[in-house]
């Protein structure tokens, strides 16, 4: 812990499931009042979104949400994660979406 912040570092493997986001992320959040900041790429930009919705429903504070070139809903994305499909419902702070794609600059959606 540095200047009062915590960091974890997760792969989107690792909070795809209720039971892992118990076990890896609330068990180090001691107070549901402590802010706390999401920030995924790609499959762990869509698990991000998910374990941003899974915290709010438990109580806690989640000020922001930052998702960068979040992966699609596709059948090789489906075959290759286990990542839930689900419509998102996040209730956070602060969204922050940026979206890439060749050929066009990035997007960058914030909702408040």
């Amino acid at each position: 812990m540095a200047n009062g912040y915590q960091s974890l570092y997760l792969g989107y493997h690792e909070v795809w499931s209720t039971s892992a986001i118990g076990r890896l992320v609330a068990a180090e959040i001691h107070d549901k009042t402590t802010p706390i900041y999401i920030v995924g790429h790609s499959l762990g930009a869509w698990s991000g979104a998910h374990l941003s919705q899974r915290l709010t429903e438990w109580g806690y504070r989640v000020k922001m949400l930052m998702t960068l070139d979040p992966v699609g809903s596709g059948l090789l994305v489906r075959l290759g994660s286990r990542i839930p499909y689900h419509r998102l419902v996040p209730r956070n702070s602060c969204w922050i979406n940026v979206r890439a794609e060749p050929g066009r600059p990035p997007q960058l959606l914030a909702v408040d």
